[in-house]
């Protein structure tokens, strides 16, 4: 037992020393736990240390990959100062004159030569990035020697359905696409997440977290259908978690407000309801985020229709952060991203009646939160005065089917709003909603 206890006292102090960044003293420690655990059979509590020696020599290789870009941009800054760079960069810049001559919106010569500059600084910090390749240290073959093993130790200790065998498999995932090795990692991600649901059954947030992870990579290889079912699939567990996350405090029956009446004083609110609230927003923030992941790959796939669906679920999100409080401002500037996103779509997939309204409510919105004279307003002002003009002239495309994740509107479609604040938004030009029977301005 003293030589396990040693062996976790050299894990503890190499763990200390990793995580304050002092890497070469980690590595000499780590490297002597390693020692003291190979005098015993190699069995799974190795694999704390060998996950720590993997991140030590992980932080090691981001490092030298850091301080290499800080050496190719310091490069670049000295040879475009030199008088080969200036001159390269004049010349650059007039050939950028003569050609912004035939665009029809011309740039001026200062931004003309900012951008000569910066693309001169990248091609030549790339030159230099690529001329030290052949000093790649060997951290990130070090680190997934490391992990591999980890992944052996738990597939012949619990086999391959296990939780601990796809944490490998998500570990070594993250590896490869810290080296740009998106192919492989997409790999190391669909054996994660084929294990999690044999194991739990359905989603878990960790397999949601990992079906985000596998999409990102299934878009960045170009399989975007792909990566919108991966996507979509992670938004939906966040967006279902959020719902189903209650504050505690929203729960409570209301107190007495004038003590009189009789009865005992209510208890006050079980605790937790704050931390709560924050964990509610942040599943739904995720949520909206991958839905407007969809929505943009939809539109670059030129499918406005699902771009719409993916637009909406993603204000559905918005929706859910904010439970039955105000908006935050947090809320409140994801709307105005998601609302000018959807009109777009709306506007591509020819459902200006639809349009119109989305742009109306982001007209009131961006008058009360910027000033009816701020740019934004007006140009979303312009813009429901273009679909309203379009709807005239141009028949409703067919309805799409109600969602099963679109919020329920209340009975008289104005929730809890006051008679002067519903007076107040109708003046405005808030028309009701996106489904016309309720108003995402809360």
């Amino acid at each position: 037992w003293i030589s396990r206890l040693k062996s976790d006292l050299l894990l503890l102090e190499g763990q200390m020393l990793s995580h304050t960044g002092r890497l070469e003293d980690a590595e000499r420690i780590l490297l002597r736990t390693q020692h003291e655990l190979a005098a015993r059979a190699e069995s799974i509590s190795a694999c704390s240390c060998y996950t720590t020696i993997a991140e030590m020599y992980v932080q090691k290789y981001l490092r030298w990959r850091q301080q290499r870009g800080e050496r190719a941009k310091e490069s670049a800054e000295d040879w475009l100062a030199s008088d080969e760079g200036h001159a390269l960069w004049r010349s650059e810049v007039k050939r950028l004159l003569s050609e912004s001559k035939d665009q029809e919106r011309r740039l001026t010569r200062l931004e003309l030569e900012y951008r000569a500059r910066q693309a001169l600084l990248k091609a030549h910090a790339d030159h230099v990035k690529a001329s030290s390749e052949a000093e790649l240290p060997d951290h990130f073959d070090k680190a997934e020697e490391y992990l591999l093993r980890i992944w052996e130790i738990h597939e012949q200790a619990f086999g391959r359905n296990h939780v601990g065998t796809a944490a490998s498999c998500l570990s070594l995932g993250n590896l490869c696409v810290i080296n740009s090795d998106l192919a492989q990692a997409k790999q190391w991600f669909k054996s994660a997440i084929e294990i999690f649901d044999h194991v739990y059954g359905c989603c878990m947030q960790v397999t949601a977290a990992t079906e985000a992870q596998l999409g990102h990579v299934e878009a960045k290889l170009g399989r975007r259908s792909r990566a919108v079912a991966h996507l979509s699939r992670a938004a939906e567990h966040y967006m279902e978690t959020a719902k189903a996350t209650v504050s505690p405090s929203s729960t409570a029956p209301p107190a007495d407000p004038n003590g009189d009446g009789g009865e005992p004083p209510m208890p006050p609110p079980p605790p937790g309801g704050d931390a709560t609230d924050r964990r509610r927003m942040k599943l739904a923030t995720k949520a909206h985020q991958l839905w407007m992941e969809c929505g943009k790959i939809w539109i670059d796939e030129q499918d406005p229709q699902r771009a719409c669906n993916a637009y909406e679920q993603a204000l559905n999100a918005i929706a859910a952060m904010q439970g039955q409080g105000e908006a935050s401002a947090e809320a409140l500037k994801l709307l105005l991203h998601a609302l000018r996103a959807f009109g777009q779509a709306l506007e591509k997939a020819g459902k200006w009646r639809k349009a119109e309204t989305t742009y109306s409510q982001l007209k009131t919105l961006t008058s009360r939160l910027l000033g009816k004279g701020h740019k934004a307003t007006k140009a979303a002002a312009a813009r429901a005065k273009k679909a309203e003009s379009m709807a005239k002239t141009h028949p409703e495309s067919p309805a799409r089917p109600d969602l099963p994740d679109e919020p329920n509107p209340s009975p008289n479609g104005r929730g809890g709003l006051q008679e002067e604040e519903v007076n107040e938004m109708e003046a405005a030009g808030n028309t009701g909603g996106f489904t016309g029977e309720e108003s995402w301005l809360n």
